[in-house]
């Protein structure tokens, strides 16, 4: 897969988050133009396949295979050397519950392929020039380490905001931290650029 300059939006909502600029139309336009988030002069894009039309597939959900998603790293710039996830639920009570951690991604990485083991570190299955990445993943909010996917409650629309942060060292937290270590983490790193998608699910069901 040859990587892209700009950001495809996959039908998610791409969100602007405190400290950057948007190089495109923000969150809530439903222009399908390329949007790019930039901070600190780095600019970080990527795309969420399991995002349609702003919705989440339901195999990626407890509805479905409950697998971890696909993402495509389309733009990690200079001087993003590492890449960290986090996928929250901000609708779940006064503290968004969080389905996935995942970091040491490096910048180079086109790809992370879905249905990651539940493991706190995972070798990928990647072609690459020399060894395959091993990337690290932290605690849930279930207690279990890797990804969990939304069970929404009786069916209810909840948001899940997906945010990918470009850093410029290693994140310093041991594979499977718990959620709050790693948002410690996160707040104390070097972060070059960081991006947001939004998407919903439950209410009505996905394909």
């Amino acid at each position: 897969m040859k990587r892209r300059a700009f950001l495809a939006t996959a039908g998610g909502a791409v969100v602007a988050l405190s400290g950057c600029t948007s190089g495109g139309s923000g969150a809530g336009n439903d222009s399908k133009g390329d949007e790019s988030i930039r901070t600190q002069s780095a600019t970080l894009t990527f795309e969420v396949p399991a995002i349609d039309a702003g919705r989440l597939r339901s195999r990626i959900t407890c509805d479905g295979e409950n697998v971890s998603p696909n993402l495509v790293v389309v733009a990690a710039a200079a001087p993003i050397t590492s890449l960290a996830l986090v996928v929250t639920d901000p609708d779940a009570g006064p503290d968004p519950f969080v389905h996935w951690t995942l970091w040491d991604v490096p910048s180079t990485l086109e790809e992370v392929p879905e249905n990651l083991a539940n493991e706190a570190r995972v070798t990928l299955d990647v072609e690459t020039d020399g060894e395959p990445p091993t990337v690290s993943q932290g605690t849930n909010s279930e207690g279990t380490v890797g990804y969990t996917g939304p069970c929404s409650p009786n069916g209810e629309s909840h948001r899940y905001q997906f945010t990918m942060y470009g850093l410029t060292e290693p994140l310093d937290v041991e594979p499977g931290a718990e959620p709050a270590r790693v948002r410690a983490a996160l707040d104390e790193a070097a972060v070059a650029g960081q991006t947001s998608y939004v998407a919903t699910y439950g209410g009505e069901s996905s394909e």
